[in-house]
């Protein structure tokens, strides 16, 4: 293979004693035979004009085919798949008597599930107090309870409480479990490491 082949200019001269090197900046002495390699001339901005626009398709190419429907698909099931595969334990605590309450105890819980999904979990709803009428048979939550329950959310009711006002199991939502104390059982679920969240306001 010739040095043409490589790019590369070749020119020989001789050289002299005190001769001319002024193009010495611009070309490599072969050590050799004393001959002379010239670099061709490049078109610098050319080439950096060209890389610019290479550069430019390549980036648009990119985001079309991000924003592409199909695109905007893979991220949003990207999104859909994320999760830690952790299982959250969380015990809700009611002890009010009112209705606004309880549909802000119900909201939370709602919101709770959507978003530690798809990860596991854990919830129960321990009413006591004024808490308990949440989960009496005439509850005004009783749907949305009913709901929660198919999603796995357990609710029990203290027996203090139910004794204090004379309620039986027979009174209560159906579904809904009886524990001694419902201030014990929240404190145990807290030592197990359940987080506490306080239902209401």
């Amino acid at each position: 293979m010739t040095r043409k082949e490589f790019g590369w200019a070749w020119r020989a001269e001789q050289q002299t004693p005190g001769g001319n090197d002024s193009k010495k900046d611009k070309s490599r002495r072969n050590s050799k035979s004393g001959a002379l390699w010239e670099m061709p001339e490049r078109d610098t901005m050319t080439e950096r004009s060209l890389m610019r626009k290479l550069l430019l398709v390549v980036t648009l190419c990119g985001l079309l085919c991000w924003f592409h429907p199909a695109g905007l698909g893979q991220q949003a099931a990207a999104g859909a798949g994320a999760g830690s595969g952790k299982t959250h334990r969380v015990v809700f605590a009611v002890t009010s008597g009112e209705e606004a309450d309880w549909n802000m105890t119900m909201g939370n819980l709602r919101n709770l599930i959507a978003g530690v999904k798809p990860d596991p979990y854990e919830i129960e709803v321990v009413a006591y107090g004024p808490g308990i009428l949440m989960v009496k048979g005439d509850s005004t939550v009783a749907k949305e309870i009913a709901e929660l329950q198919a999603q796995g959310v357990r609710f029990v009711a203290c027996q203090n409480a139910m004794r204090a006002r004379h309620l039986e199991v027979k009174d209560l939502l159906p579904g809904v479990t009886p524990v001694p104390a419902g201030i014990v059982e929240v404190v145990t679920k807290q030592e197990q490491g359940w987080v506490y969240i306080h239902g209401g306001r």
